[in-house]
């Protein structure tokens, strides 16, 4: 009888054995070219040579460049060599204009069904040096019921460029995909415009529904545009136009937004109106961290540094300078202002942002918390700050001065036909 189990025992071993699913080991490869180092420039085309073996066909080989934060950086080169070895014989073209100067990784990944293998090159890449291509002004008057779009040169001659129908609320500058981005508030629709030949490349539709306005606000920044509606709802799009989420906050408005990659630095407005929140919503997934309720406005929200986000804001005659740590979700007063009113900002680096106050311009340094003011502005408004010419555009009305920077000297002054609503500056990338 033992000798019958014993019998058995081996049959069952067997039948066990050949029922395993055999497995292979991931591909290997060998790379040529380009050299580890090798130094290139935005739009080269690299060679790229190597070789991939395997025991069983491949299914994919895939190259791709990378940032120094393993970030794809170009679109990915895809070969289905479906043979057990193949000899990597191809171009890659580095084709992203916006690519800045710095370290990046040739990503070359192989996989047979059973395993993947990877090899990064490190490549030294120059981009194309980023300069100013206009000051982009969006002019309002409710008595003509149109936008115009006003482009201005450095020696602030202005051309019209596109005039819209109904209304306007907020404008918008993607450089990197060459777009401007017109929103209206109550009529006015959402339009994505070429910004070389003025074509109108997309838009969302603005539905009339008197007395409330549709739109809400908007903002461009770190590769997506964030528009806010009145209704309570949050879009954010590709620069392509693709929809990329939906989101909203229970009973509130997105009043003002700055995306920095992680969160939707917002303040939002609860649906009543009057009563103002500074909050941080998940950029992933749409999830309100927390908002805290302040009796100020602010202005304008920075991330400045680590968990810290900087805000201008207003509170009567008196402006200050507030810190929204994100992690504590905490607000704390770091400093206040001379007396007045804040009624733009701009950052001018990781460090200082320019302020345009009712006493002239204001130059804050978030390292160390001061404040200072440079030439002698009498007019305040909307300013935004051309990092390349180092020049700063102020509007108020129908005028806009332009001051160099960081000396604060006048440079000159040009009066547009219509009323300025809102500056940007479209840059070549």
């Amino acid at each position: 009888m033992r000798f019958k189990w014993v019998i058995l025992f081996f049959i069952v071993m067997a039948s066990v054995s050949s029922c395993r699913e055999e497995t292979y080991e991931p591909p290997f490869i060998q790379m040529y070219a380009p050299y580890e180092n090798t130094v290139a420039c935005t739009g080269d085309t690299l060679q790229v040579s190597g070789s991939v073996s395997s025991a069983v066909p491949l299914t994919y080989i895939k190259i791709v460049l990378l940032t120094s934060t393993y970030i794809q950086a170009c679109p990915a080169l895809t070969i289905n060599p479906n043979t057990e070895n193949y000899s990597i014989s191809n171009e890659y073209v580095l084709s992203n204009t916006a690519l800045e100067s710095g370290v990046y990784y040739l990503y070359i990944e192989a996989g047979n069904g059973y395993g993947a293998s990877t090899r990064y090159i490190k490549l030294f890449v120059s981009g194309i040096p980023k300069k100013s291509r206009s000051l982009i002004v969006f002019c309002h008057e409710k008595a003509n019921d149109d936008v115009k779009i006003y482009k201005v040169d450095s020696l602030l001659n202005f051309s019209l460029f596109k005039q819209l129908p109904d209304d306007f609320q907020e404008g918008a500058v993607n450089s990197q995909d060459q777009l401007i981005y017109s929103m209206g508030c109550y009529e006015g629709n959402l339009y994505s415009i070429d910004a070389a030949g003025g074509n109108v490349v997309d838009q969302v539709n603005a539905i009339i529904d008197p007395p409330f306005p549709y739109f809400e606000s908007l903002y461009w920044g770190n590769n997506l545009l964030i528009v806010g509606f009145y209704d309570g709802r949050i879009e954010g799009y590709y620069g392509n136009g693709n929809l990329k989420f939906v989101y909203s906050v229970d009973n509130c408005r997105l009043h003002h937004v700055n995306y920095d990659g992680t969160y939707l630095l917002s303040v939002l407005e609860y649906y009543t109106g009057g009563m103002f929140f500074t909050g941080a919503i998940y950029g992933n997934s749409g999830l309100l961290k927390d908002m805290v309720y302040g009796d100020y406005n602010v202005v304008d929200l920075f991330r400045a540094s680590g968990n810290d986000v900087v805000m201008f804001c207003n509170k009567d005659t008196q402006p200050c300078v507030r810190t929204l740590n994100t992690y504590s979700m905490i607000i704390t007063l770091i400093k206040n202002l001379p007396a007045g009113t804040i009624s733009g900002v701009t950052q001018i680096d990781s460090d200082r942002y320019l302020i345009s106050h009712s006493d002239g311009l204001l130059v804050y340094s978030f390292d160390n918390n001061a404040c200072s003011e440079i030439g002698s502005a009498t007019s305040f408004g909307d300013v935004v700050y051309d990092e390349t010419d180092d020049i700063v555009y102020l509007s108020e009305g129908k005028n806009i001065e332009a001051y160099a920077y960081p000396a604060g000297t006048h440079i000159g002054s040009v009066t547009l036909p219509d009323s300025v609503k809102d500056l940007k500056i479209l840059y070549n990338r």
